[in-house]
């Protein structure tokens, strides 16, 4: 392959970075858009996705002749290609019944997932991280304006304390199923949260008021939408995720642990002080969205109880020791519906053969983020945003949907050390 030519470069850097913010963090702008302008979120939701493919599309064809990044490339996409005959063969072949429709699950799974990481392979070499940063930023903080915007409007503005304890979802015109869940509304809350909090340690110094003024607002902001959505994935999730950046703060800028201790110790008198809070709403019956779902799933944990996940687990396990090679189908039979964790989907779709490569990934993945310390400020703001995503994954979500998670996978495993397009610009919010 032969060098590109600097000015192409650079555009299929600038691409890349799009196509990257576009697939990771915009989609709750398309579907609340529908809701604003008063039209179902079909049509809006079909767009932002053929948008997605033709954008990664475009990007491969227009670095057709550029050196693809190998870093980990193979390994991922060959359990990409193993899933995609899995998913071929279920519903070409057996014709298994699944809750979404075929075009449905490919359209996800090859426009959104498959293809966009191809073209992230061949660009990342070419993007600029501190744009890819600052565009970021920006879109989950549209993205979070939108979203307590819509929840505001669909509550009347009746700002009442009831109100603002419920679990924030957002509905579609026809007011029947949310068109944002509790969960993707804690989700992005989280994401904006850790964006902000890596951007204001990792640059405050490089920064004027302003510019602290506003990532200090984006935490604040993206900490209501957190606490707002109540589901308790994504707020633990963050929580650790949280602590994760001041231990990369305290070791890569500051360069000591002290103050990464203090700052756990600071942590630490929180929870007691979060221990005792639960205390009181314990004794006065008092419902807070998300405190009182941990505190339910507490008490049905020491009771022994189950929730519907747990079942969905079990079946999942079920079919895995049904056909543990090559296991059995890419859905649950039950309900055509997916486990909630990711490598119980895999042990069920893919059994030995797809576990194997998944957790080859896995570690190849943290492997390339104890490493830190060899790439830029910029690009390590993405790493507490993977692990969130990540650990979602536990929990929720399913393979063939799951589109800002392999993105992101793609970004971090992607990304090369030696990245001569970085840096080139600051990040100023």
């Amino acid at each position: 392959m032969g060098v590109p030519i600097e000015k192409d470069a650079e555009t299929i850097g600038k691409l890349t970075e799009w196509m990257i913010v576009l697939l990771c963090f915009a989609y709750p702008i398309s579907t609340i858009l529908s809701l604003f302008i008063g039209m179902s979120s079909t049509a809006f939701n079909t767009g932002y996705r053929i948008i997605g493919v033709c954008l990664s599309i475009f990007i491969i064809i227009k670095s057709v002749n550029f050196a693809p990044n190998k870093y980990s490339q193979n390994l991922l996409f060959l359990f990409l290609i193993v899933y995609f005959f899995r998913i071929l063969i279920d519903l070409g072949i057996y014709d298994v019944f699944h809750e979404k429709s075929g075009l449905e699950v490919f359209g996800f799974y090859i426009g959104n997932i498959l293809i966009p990481l191809i073209a992230m392979s061949r660009g990342i070499n070419y993007v600029n991280t501190a744009s890819l940063a600052r565009k970021s930023f920006v879109c989950l903080l549209v993205v979070n304006l939108f979203s307590l915007a819509a929840y505001l409007i669909q509550n009347r503005f009746q700002i009442s304390f009831d109100i603002l304890l419920q679990r924030a979802e957002i509905y579609g015109v026809d007011q029947i199923s949310p068109i944002l869940n509790s969960i993707s509304y804690s989700l992005y809350g989280g994401y904006l949260l850790l964006i902000s909090f890596s951007g204001y340690l990792f640059l405050k110094n490089s920064l004027n008021g302003k510019g602290r003024a506003w990532l200090l607002f984006a935490i604040c902001f993206g900490l209501l939408n957190l606490i707002l959505g109540a589901s308790r994935g994504p707020m633990l999730i963050t929580v650790i995720c949280t602590i994760l950046i001041l231990f990369i703060y305290h070791t890569k800028v500051r360069k000591t642990l002290g103050y990464f201790f203090r700052s756990i110790l600071f942590f630490t008198s929180g929870f007691v002080v979060f221990g005792y809070l639960i205390d009181y709403i314990i004794l006065n019956n008092i419902e807070i969205g998300g405190v009182t779902r941990i505190i339910n799933f507490s008490t049905q944990i020491k009771g022994g109880q189950k929730e519907i996940r747990d079942y969905l687990f079990e079946e999942a396990w079920e079919m895995f020791l049904n056909n543990p090679i090559i296991g059995d189908q890419f859905v649950l039979r039950s309900n055509g519906g997916y486990p909630h964790n990711i490598f119980l989907e895999v042990l069920m779709a893919l059994g030995f053969v797809g576990i194997f490569i998944f957790c080859l990934l896995i570690i190849r993945l943290f492997n390339k983020i104890k490493s830190f310390r060899s790439f830029d400020i910029y690009f390590i703001v993405f790493v507490p945003l993977l692990l969130l995503s990540f650990g979602l994954t536990l929990t929720s979500g399913n393979i063939y949907q799951n589109v800002d998670f392999w993105n992101l996978f793609g970004l971090i495993l992607f990304y090369p050390r030696n990245n001569q397009y970085e840096n080139r610009s600051s990040m100023s919010f």
